[in-house]
């Protein structure tokens, strides 16, 4: 661990706290003639007596959280002994609402509050991090305690010091220290003026795609201007004023469009319904089958399917000897900042897009790789007198700007969405969630479908069922989980005709795991399927006795426990599907290991818990994002038992 990570460390910490709702860095001074960022979280609870002295905002109390890093190496100085005033640090302001349980009132109450705050982070650093690293740096000593009240008007909070060390002779830097180092995967765009500024990408064979031609488009997209025509990739070529050989993906007004022209009277023209907003990254994506028809093109907006057909009678030839342009073409110009630009020779399916999507940030590892003709690297573009934009497919060697300005390259691209993760934890005794008893999960042997989970056993010996609805009197039913460390899929419908199938791969303790289990409906043993972590298992199969009828019954749905098979586990997904997900499908929702936020085959869903949305009362209501029913309850569970610990794997 570096010293940067450590500080990032602590923030992520900091803003996954429940009360946690923002952070931001602040506070500055010079240390040996280096300008150092103060590390300190501020957090401002609601507070029903008079404001005190100096804080200028009603209602509320002002705790400052400083955090003191003492390192015995910086930049070649030895820093062994140095004082608070000379640590180390960075600054982020939390702003928190407490419930109201805490009680306003109690300022001790409410110190006691930040002060467990502190030591939640703590702990977590030394329990998470330090414990497993070793080479870089080493906790020599750490101190929490909180603060006294400040002229008897308000209590200025906690103090978390730190004390870490370098070992072998690792050196820290002062640049990669405070300024966090850019990440491998670099996120830039170009700013396009709306005027004269494109980038051309040649005219390529590649690119000379026909009536009879399937291909896709995508980009990443932050309008400035969202008033008439405006390109943003484009092959265009007017031989007369009205008579285009063409094909585009741009915008009409605020809505999307792709267009291609044969000519003044026979064209494709499909515009999105959804209007699109100026200052707003998008991750569009135009698709064509070759088919001629409208129907069989589409458009997505962030990953969403919409089109309305204004013109439907392609035919003749759209080919021409025009560059392929980014940005704008004739005096077609879009006001943007780009990002990205794909493009394929083939149609994407909806699955690819939205794995292209990827939950609202770049992907940089693209579908259909192979069928790839462009590429854009423009974070890792040079200046010269014009932008060198890199070509990842090597088709080119380069992509060429066209009357842009040394300073068009910028950091604004498409944020790393926040995608709150969280798991319950079900202790293995009687701890379960009941999604009621709803048709929906009335899965009969003829029948497909599909479950998938992300888990991490603390316990997988005996029977551990993460979901399922049996009824051990009739008995009839099914069921997914593990059993003496095996995945299995387990279908009855009578007491002597079961399908028991396992995995002969074996599953650890205190591992996140993305376990599927597909069906097929055709009764027997082939038509099980179960993947580990995006890797299909081989299976023994125990029982192959499945009859066609008598699966349904009256039980509830239950995440957890089925009949009294409870998992000692924690559980951060579980989705369910009236369908049997292909492996390609499965490799999207394994998502390289964490939990995929757009699954596939949404129409199929039968299941879907929001467990990071999870509310208490007397017990845990779990959001169903699928609406059928009202939400899914947990029984026997206690209010801590919703942590912050859930994949990646």
């Amino acid at each position: 661990m570096k010293l940067f990570e450590l500080i990032e460390r602590m923030r992520d910490l900091s803003t996954s706290h429940k009360y946690v709702k923002s952070f931001h860095t602040g506070k500055q001074h010079e240390v040996n003639k280096r300008l150092i960022t103060y590390p300190a979280v501020f957090m401002s609870f609601p507070y029903t007596k008079n404001t005190p002295q100096g804080f200028g905002v009603n209602d509320y109390v002002r705790y400052s959280f400083d955090v003191d890093i003492v390192t015995n190496q910086y930049y070649g100085f030895d820093l062994t002994g140095t004082t608070s005033a000379d640590t180390f640090n960075t600054n982020y302001m939390i702003s928190s609402d407490i419930d109201e349980n805490v009680g306003f009132k109690d300022e001790n109450k409410l110190r006691e509050t930040a002060l467990a705050i502190g030591q939640h982070i703590l702990s977590k650093i030394i329990e998470d991090d330090f414990s497993t690293i070793g080479y870089d740096l080493n906790l020599i000593n750490y101190q929490i305690k909180s603060l006294e009240r400040v002229n008897n008007d308000y209590v200025t909070g906690i103090r978390l010091r730190m004390e870490v060390e370098t070992v072998n002779d690792y050196q820290c830097e002062f640049e990669s220290f405070f300024h966090s180092p850019t990440p491998p995967d670099i996120c830039k765009s170009l700013e396009f003026d709306g005027i004269n500024d494109v980038i051309n990408c040649t005219n390529n064979s590649v690119f000379d795609f026909g009536i009879g031609n399937a291909y896709s488009i995508e980009t990443w997209v932050k309008f400035d201007n969202l008033t008439g025509f405006r390109f943003l990739v484009s092959k265009w070529l007017t031989v007369l004023p009205a008579d285009a050989k063409a094909y585009f993906l741009g915008t009409n007004g605020d809505k999307l469009t792709f267009r291609m022209f044969a000519g003044n009277s026979t064209s494709l023209i499909i515009d999105s319904n959804i209007s699109l907003l100026v200052g707003q990254w998008y991750h569009l994506v135009c698709t064509y089958d070759g088919s001629t028809n409208a129907s069989g093109s589409n458009l997505y907006i962030n990953s969403v399917s919409d089109k309305n057909i204004i013109n439907d009678n392609l035919s003749g030839n759209i080919l021409n000897t025009e560059p392929l342009q980014i940005g704008g073409q004739a005096t077609f110009y879009s006001a943007a900042k780009i990002g990205k630009v794909r493009m394929w020779n083939l149609e994407l399916t909806p699955s690819d897009v939205i794995t292209l999507y990827n939950g609202g940030t770049i992907l940089n590892t693209p579908v259909e790789s192979g069928n790839l003709v462009l590429d854009t690297d423009i974070p890792n573009s040079t200046f010269s007198t014009q932008w060198a934009v890199p070509d990842l497919t090597s088709i080119t060697t380069g992509y060429s700007s066209e009357n842009m300005e040394s300073d068009d390259l910028i950091d604004d691209c498409p944020p790393n969405p926040i995608n709150l993760c969280k798991s319950l934890d079900f202790d293995g005794i009687n701890d379960s969630i009941d999604c009621s008893n709803n048709s929906a999960f009335d899965f009969k042997p003829t029948d497909s479908f599909s479950f998938e989970t992300w888990v991490k056993f603390d316990v997988t010996t005996g029977a551990n069922v993460l979901v399922g609805k049996l009824d051990p009197a009739i008995p009839n039913g099914y069921y997914f989980g593990v059993v003496d460390s095996e995945v299995r899929m387990f279908l009855r419908s009578g007491s002597s005709t079961i399908l028991n199938m396992e995995t002969t791969t074996t599953i650890s303790t205190g591992v996140w795991y993305h376990l599927v289990g597909t069906y097929n409906g055709n009764q027997d043993a082939s038509g099980v399927k179960i993947y580990i972590n995006d890797s299909l298992s081989l299976l023994t199969t125990n029982l192959n006795t499945l009859t066609a009828t008598g699966m349904v019954n009256t039980e509830p749905l239950q995440i957890g426990v089925t009949n009294t098979f409870y998992s000692d586990a924690k559980i951060a997904k579980v989705r369910v599907w009236n369908t049997e997900l292909t492996a390609s499908e499965v490799t999207t929702m394994f998502n390289g290991g964490v939990i995929q936020n757009s699954p596939v085959q949404s129409g199929s869903l039968v299941v879907d818990t929001d467990i990071p949305n999870s509310t208490f009362s007397t017990q845990w209501l779990v959001p169903d994002l699928t609406s059928i029913t009202t939400g899914y309850n947990s029984i026997s569970m206690d209010s801590d038992d919703l942590i912050d610990d859930c994949p990646p794997t």
